[in-house]
């Protein structure tokens, strides 16, 4: 309510009592989330502040709730110095894709209708003429089934 927001506003805000909740289980800082927070909303400070409320608030609700019996702490993983890449499931699986068809020789076609959290597949692949993949985005989920 201190934030006159709309409930379609506030309600968007209750992800923020999860991570807040989830960086107090997991022993995480919260100095980053808040600025983050901040900058992505720099032009709304009403909906920054709400959803800085949210993350507080589920912070201070693992620290005070008996809920929970434990907490955890992951500690940072120790890699070699190098270059690393962060690839998420969609853009392993496009590749995988595109290497299955190179190593068999066969040709690598994906038609499909975008949609979340599939339309990654699509675009990536549609990257890649180069390696022979044809793609074909369809007018909706009928024309794609077809």
């Amino acid at each position: 309510k201190e934030f006159d927001l709309t409930r379609k506003e506030a309600e968007r805000s209750k992800n923020m009592f999860a991570l807040g909740l989830l960086s107090w289980m997991y022993h995480r800082p919260t100095e980053g989330t808040e600025r983050w927070l901040k900058t992505k909303f720099a032009r709304k400070p009403e909906i920054a502040a709400a959803n800085i409320a949210a993350f507080r608030a589920g912070f201070n609700f693992g620290e005070t709730t008996e809920d929970f019996a434990v907490s955890y702490e992951v500690a940072p993983a120790a890699f070699p110095a190098g270059t690393y890449r962060n690839i998420s499931g969609n853009l392993a699986l496009s590749y995988g894709l595109i290497a299955a068809a190179q190593q068999a020789d066969l040709p690598l076609y994906l038609g499909s209708y975008p949609i979340t959290p599939a339309s990654d597949i699509l675009h990536e692949l549609s990257r890649h003429k180069n390696f022979g993949v044809r793609t074909f985005q369809a007018e909706d989920e009928i024309a794609g089934i077809g």
